[in-house]
């Protein structure tokens, strides 16, 4: 990836036109050459090293959360088997069997839409903010004092297993996402945080949710998943500041 960044940022570097800003890594360059020459100093970082560690970030989280999020996703559905059935229902219900789905097929999925919100949810593969966040002001808070300057640590852990939202929230069940009518129920979906909240909430949140859909929905209508014969499964994370799944094995088949 390194190498790759390094080709694409020296492409960049080579057609920068301060008066045609046209992708993320031309805004990069603007941004550092308008930078004060002290504070460049200051930092002891090299231009390159300041935009291709940017890059670098960027690029990091659009690739390893959705690929976390999608190794989960497969767990749950070798795991429960009559969810996978179900969505795939659906999907062939709606989408047919004779075209790749889309994103405008979201809304008409309410069930796979449901699904991919619990595998959020119960995998909780965000446990802490990278950073803290610091309160600005002095603040009273459901009777508590928190002095300006003070920082804040987000549990979204806990968001996910606060029974005064989630019946049962030890266990997986899409259906919590749903009304009585099959819809979607989208108040709940502000009840907890994957991709962080506040102003720092992660920017890719959009891109990620997008390629989250995409990837899981076309896997899930062209193949079907299943354990490997013998092989015990565990739902427990490996611990640290994104929770991914233990490995395990799958095994393929085509559905048509």
């Amino acid at each position: 990836m390194e190498r790759y960044l390094s080709k694409n940022l020296k492409q960049h570097q080579e057609s920068f036109n301060p008066e045609n800003i046209q992708y993320f890594a031309d805004a990069l360059l603007q941004a550092n050459n308008e930078q004060a020459e002290s504070d460049q100093k200051n930092t002891g970082l090299s231009v390159d090293d300041i935009v291709l560690g940017t890059l670098a970030q960027f690029t990091g989280a659009g690739i390893e959360f959705p690929k976390m999020i999608l190794h989960w996703a497969l767990l749950y559905m070798i795991t429960y088997p009559d969810v996978q059935a179900k969505i795939q229902q659906e999907l062939d219900e709606v989408v047919g069997r004779g075209q790749k789905i889309s994103y405008k097929h979201r809304v008409e999925l309410p069930f796979t839409e449901a699904c991919i919100n619990e595998i959020f949810r119960h995998s909780s593969s965000t446990t802490l903010p990278p950073v803290p966040y610091t309160t600005i002001r002095d603040t009273n808070l459901e009777g508590y004092f928190i002095p300006k300057n003070t920082p804040i640590i987000v549990s979204y852990y806990s968001l996910t297993r606060d029974q005064r939202y989630w019946e049962e929230p030890e266990q997986f069940n899409p259906y919590r996402f749903l009304d009585k009518n099959g819809k979607l129920r989208k108040k709940l979906l502000d009840k907890f945080y994957p991709f962080g909240m506040g102003a720092r909430r992660c920017i890719g949140e959009s891109l990620g949710r997008f390629q989250i859909f995409l990837f899981f929905t076309n896997l899930m209508h062209q193949c079907k998943f299943e354990r490997v014969p013998g092989e015990r499964l565990s739902l427990q994370s490996q611990t640290g500041v994104f929770m991914n799944p233990k490995k395990y094995r799958v095994v393929v088949k085509p559905r048509f």
